[in-house]
This record gives C-alpha cells, sequence and structure tokens, in this order.
C-alpha cells in the first residue's frame, strides 16, 4: 500500500478510524489511533488486528 497509494483510509468495525496522506508518514509522521502513535501501516495493521508483536517479514 505504502508503494502505490496517495491516500489512505483505515476501516475499523465499519467506522472510518483514519484517514492521510502516504507523505505524512514517510516524512516522519505518525498515525494517531485509540490514543497510540504508530509509525508506519504496517504496525496500525498489526494492532487492529490484535497482533502488536509480529512482524509481516514477508511482504
Amino acid at each position: 500500500v505504502e508503494r502505490f497509494c496517495d491516500d489512505v483510509a483505515i476501516i475499523k468495525n465499519g467506522k472510518l478510524a483514519w484517514r492521510g496522506e502516504m507523505e505524512e508518514l514517510v516524512k516522519g509522521g505518525t498515525i494517531e489511533l485509540e490514543g497510540q502513535s504508530f509509525r508506519n501501516l504496517e504496525s496500525l495493521f498489526l494492532h487492529i488486528a490484535g497482533q502488536q508483536n509480529k512482524q509481516l517479514d514477508w511482504l
């Protein structure tokens, strides 16, 4: 996603949880969600999926 998209929206439980531009993340920005900060989409995805301690090395 980070390589192909300009804008990203995260939907959790059928509701918009976060929306922003990839440029924000590339410049070192963070995604704020549920009182936590995430530095990239992978860490956010793992949080939402309930797998905070895993990495997606196969991607």
